[in-house]
């Protein structure tokens, strides 16, 4: 591959009035057309106040083989005796060519000679190089002075920060540079250092202390990213004075394949939009086309007669689109400068930037100091951060300290360190205040939090101050770019400033779309011009119903003022508003946020006196009643008095208080200005149902849901929640926390995992069920009581019939009154009925508890069982062979499908053996012996004891059909020793040789005999040892 020629550019001073000449050279032909992009810039020359120009960028090409080529700009010849002045031309974009190492654009001084007054008036100047991040990379500063010494002559130099830090993007240099005599050209190298991170352009400096008649003078270098897979976008402001162009440079840190685009907004500082520029497009789209990496946008400042302080003017760009801003960077904001030139003196102001930052772990906020004008010694200022709606120590670090400007500087920055929080909440707010000094005013910066921590963009939105006659422009933003459209719907809202009264306007109210990726949004209303003289007004955006996004921190709507600036008569027109709050009560700390702003700043500290007043919301349950102050520090027009809300959950209608700013005002306050009020609205915070089967979901703090109609599952996760259920069959899960469950009607089931639930039924309201991980009590009205997990607990019943019901652990069930049923489940349980007639299922291992004259219990057992003392009814389940033996009561036992033993001991008792080949001992009492079952040949009972003189035997007429219910009927029993039916109306056969005992449902018919059980042989079985039931 060929080897591409490399640009050279040299210029030789000429003294005012002259054309200067850049010389621009390749160091060898291309065999094709070369071309480079160029921009003539400021130096302390200016552009528009020092030159003539009408074309101050353009594009140089080379024809093939040509290697020279020079650009000329006449300058002003003026009678002002000054130092000499240097200006700036800048090449970019090389095609065919290149400017080698890792210069990104190659920039060159030119200077003009003063020819006023006496005496040399020799300057320095120091290059700003722009270079990328590459591996072993240097930034090569160049100094030039405007006219040679005649001996030797040292300068010292060093380095200092910017946004770029020593150590980490750069090696930090001190030292001495010598001009030789004669020379006017030398050159400081300081090496970079690359980090590998996709960040944000970084800038750091060279400060040259004046020396031998000759200012001090500083450079700047920008870093340009190149770590990222697309290029990163940088911007720069200018400093002109009143009547000319302020120029804003726009790089890409390296060419991009495909066009990039990034959007643009012009935003008021001290200097006002529709006041001090000429302007038809505030905002737009810049496009770079394929390989381009440098664009300007320009905007013509007027030319006024007022004797004024420089003022700033912020350039912000948004939504890059095929390139990024790097870090944690949301927009990217720049000042440029209208220095004034009317009256005398020097006008020197200081600005700060308002970042706008999302909250991203170990990111920061980068305010950017700058000065309209570099001091010829060094000066410091002192700073501190203050909260708005974000608070130091939960959501930034405070930060109070000194910040330098070395002479000849006038850009530095100061890094916050923000902390991510993690919570889904409204966009934030902080802000860095800059005392004045030095005959420099006061300033403070608002670096904004975009919240970037939850499932959906949150919204955002912040208004302007404009002079009467001008647009009013808010800026509505979102956290993070979206996959879908979002909208939200906005209406225009009077204050001070009336709707119809002071503004031109159509279209008080609608719905703002972003398109999908878009994440800045602006809407203007222009404001009349009147001749009042008046106090500056205020006028107020409010966002309702946003789809797609939210707008955090439990806000249901976001409100925030403008200004409308009086610009007629003489006096003090300084306001103060107080915006309204719209937000939902909930869980998680949250606050009404009412935003405090001046129509100006002013240089003195300004406290206000403020109070919050009851509605239909009351302090104590609705919010935390304040009163205090608020304080504007020098500079600064925005503060927020956040006022916490008290979540009740309690089902009500929507509350509102208000917060009231406290007369009388401060004499920097306009006399005229209404006490202002800032009305709260507090929607109820209750999770609700659909009225359907619904599944409403909790967080982990405290929240009211309510289900009502249909089947819901409700889960309120963490905190102590409040959980109803309504109409149908609900299951209410409390999670952490100490819950509160109405379940309603219906039958509703019950999750417990804390000591402290609490769960509550009417009288009526169905059959419910409490599944608990702990020990628990039933409460009133409901029924049924299940033990979870593995741990040995207690369960209560209440006066209810209840069900109690143990896990795999060793289980205390106490049921209390009513007819209660004790399972206790694995484990070796002991179950306490109480009163009332209880059922008791065991597995064998378990202890039964029972008083005299505590009912008739029964006993459900899987094994083998004894009954205990006061336990009456012993049921065997399943269909294992088991033995069920009574105690001294008169006892029913009742076996299962199995060859069961039922032993009833003393007392009069009832056996039933069920299915199967059971052996029935009545032991002493009158026994019953029970028949109830389908006789067949694997089913013949034996019955052990049969007393002819005490006990009977039972059988069930639905069993053995024809036989009438009550004593059996003499001539239906027959006994013999054949145990043969012998006549039609024998039915019971008793075979007295082998003590079978037969069923013959038609006596001497054709039906077949079928034995029902076994007695002794010989018995004196009658007629009336018998009962058919």
């Amino acid at each position: 591959m060929a080897i591409l020629p490399t640009f050279s550019v040299t210029s030789t001073p000429v003294v005012e009035g002259n054309y200067l000449t850049y010389t621009i050279r390749l160091s060898e032909p291309a065999p094709d057309a070369v071309s480079v992009d160029y921009l003539f810039r400021s130096g302390t020359a200016l552009l528009d106040e020092d030159f003539y120009s009408t074309a101050p960028s353009g594009t140089l090409v080379f024809a093939p083989g040509e290697t020279v080529l020079t650009l000329q700009i006449r300058s002003y010849n003026d009678r002002l005796d000054e130092i000499d002045e240097s200006f700036f031309l800048e090449l970019s974009d090389p095609q065919g060519a290149q400017f080698g190492a890792n210069i990104s654009t190659l920039v060159t001084a030119g200077w003009v000679i003063d020819d006023d007054g006496v005496g040399v008036n020799r300057a320095l100047a120091v290059s700003n190089p722009v270079v990328t991040e590459a591996a072993g990379g240097q930034a090569l500063f160049t100094l030039t002075l405007s006219e040679a010494f005649t001996t030797d002559r040292s300068f010292t130099y060093t380095t200092y920060d910017g946004s770029a830090r020593a150590g980490a993007d750069y090696v930090a240099r001190t030292g001495t540079v010598t001009f030789l005599a004669g020379q006017t050209e030398a050159t400081v190298a300081v090496n970079l250092i690359n980090d590998g991170a996709v960040e944000a352009g970084e800038t750091f400096g060279l400060a040259v202390t004046g020396a031998h008649g000759v200012p001090a003078a500083t450079g700047t270098a920008e870093i340009l990213n190149d770590d990222g897979p697309v290029p990163v976008i940088s911007v720069e402001g200018d400093r002109v004075v009143e009547g000319s162009y302020l120029t804003y440079t726009i790089r890409l840190s390296e060419p991009a394949t495909d066009a990039v685009s990034v959007d643009y907004l012009f935003r008021s500082g001290t200097a006002l939009l529709d006041e001090d520029f000429y302007s038809t497009a505030p905002s737009g789209t810049l496009t770079f086309a394929p390989g381009e990496t440098v664009q300007t946008l320009r905007i013509r400042s007027y030319n006024d007669s007022l004797d004024e302080i420089d003022e700033s003017f912020f350039l912000e760009l948004s939504e890059p689109q095929g390139a990024r801003f790097g870090a944690n960077i949301s927009t990217l904001v720049t000042t440029g400068w209208v220095i004034d030139n009317d009256g005398v003196g020097v006008n020197r102001a200081l600005a700060v930037s308002n970042p706008v930052v999302t909250e991203a772990a170990g990111g920061q906020a980068l305010f950017t100091l700058t000065l309209s004008e570099a001091f010829t010694t060094d000066r410091s200022f002192t700073y501190t951060t203050h909260d708005g709606s974000a608070r130091a120590g939960a959501d930034y670090v405070a930060r109070t300290g000194t910040v330098t400007f070395l002479a000849g500087q006038t850009e530095a920055t100061v890094a916050v360190n923000l902390i991510n929080d993690g919570a889904v909440e409204a966009g934030e707010t902080f802000g860095l205040a800059v005392t004045g000094a030095h005959g420099v005013p006061a300033a403070t910066g608002t670096a904004e939090i975009l919240n970037d921590d939850g499932p959906v963009p949150v919204i955002s939105v912040e208004g302007d101050r404009v002079v009467e006659g001008s647009y009013l422009t808010y800026t509505i933003r979102l956290s993070e770019p979206a996959t879908d459209a979002v909208s939200v719907d906005y209406q225009f809202r009077s204050g001070t400033a009336l709707l119809d009264e002071d503004f031109y306007s159509t279209a008080p109210s609608g719905t703002l779309t972003f398109a999908p990726g878009e994440t800045v949004q602006t809407l203007r209303i222009r404001s009349y011009n009147d001749s009042l003289d008046e106090i500056d007004e205020s006028f107020f955006l409010d966002l309702s119903d946003p789809r797609g996004a939210q707008f955090g921190g439990g806000n249901r709507a976001l409100s925030t003022g403008g200004w409308v600036l009086d610009n007629d008569g003489v006096g003090l027109n300084r306001s103060v508003s107080v915006g309204h709050a719209t937000l939902q009560e909930g869980p998680g700390g949250r606050v009404a946020v009412f935003v405090v702003e001046l129509s100006a700043a002013s240089a003195e500290r300004i406290a206000i006196g403020f109070q919050t007043l009851a509605g239909t919301a009351r302090p104590g349950s609705d919010f935390a009643a304040r009163s205090g102050e608020v304080v504007f520090l020098p500079g600064q027009t925005r503060a927020e008095i956040l006022i916490p809300i008290l979540d009740d959950l309690v089902l009500e209608n929507t509350e509102s208080f208000s917060l009231r700013l406290v007369p009388p005002f401060p004499s920097a306050i306009s006399s005229a200005t209404p006490v202002p009020v800032g009305v709260a609205t507090l929607l109820d915070g209750t999770l609700r149902g659909s009225g359907g089967n619904d599944r409403l979901i909790g967080t982990a703090n405290a929240e009211r849901i309510e289900g009502f109609g249909g089947n819901d599952r409700i889960e309120g996760r963490g905190g102590n929640d409040l959980l109803s259920g309504g109409a149908g069959n609900d299951l209410l899960d409390g999670g952490g926390g100490r819950d509160r469950m109405v379940g309603g009607t219906g039958n509703d089931r019950y999750i417990v995992n804390h000591a402290g639930d609490s769960t509550i039924e009417l009288a009526g309201g169905g059959i419910d069920t409490v599944q608990s991980s702990l020990s628990w009590t039933l409460a009133a009205n409901v029924e049924r009581l299940v033990l979870t997990g593995g741990a040995a607990l207690s369960g209560t019943g209440n006066g209810l019939a209840n069900l109690l019901t143990g896990n795999g652990g060793a289980n205390r069930l106490q049921g209390l009154a009513g007819n209660d049923t004790l399972n206790g489940g694995g484990g070796r349980d002991v179950m306490i009925g109480g009163t009332g007639n209880d059922t008791y299922i065991t597995d064998g291992g378990d202890t039964i508890v029972e008083r005299a004259g505590q009912g008739v219990d029964v006993v459900r057992a899987s094994v083998s069982y004894t009954l205990g003392a006061q336990l009456e009814t012993l049921v065997l389940t399943g269909t294992a062979n088991l033995s069920g033996t009574g105690n001294g009561l008169s006892n029913l036992l009742i076996g299962n499908g199995g060859a069961n033993r039922l032993s009833g001991g003393a007392g009069n008792d009832t056996l039933s053996g069920g299915g199967g080949a059971d052996l029935l001992i009545g032991g002493a009492g009158r026994d019953s012996f029970v028949f109830n079952t389908r006789p067949g040949p694997g089913a013949i009972d034996r019955i052990a004891d049969f007393n002819v003189a005490d006990d009977v035997i039972h059988l069930e007429n639905a069993v053995f059909r024809g036989l009438p219910a009550g004593a059996l009927r003499g001539a239906a029993f027959a006994s013999n020793l054949s145990g043969q039916a012998t006549d039609a109306a024998d039915r019971i056969l008793y075979e007295r040789d082998t003590g079978a005992l037969w069923f013959d449902a038609d006596g001497t018919g054709g039906g077949a005999r079928v034995q029902i059980a076994t007695l002794s042989a010989g018995l004196g079985l009658t007629a009336a040892d018998f009962f058919v039931i």
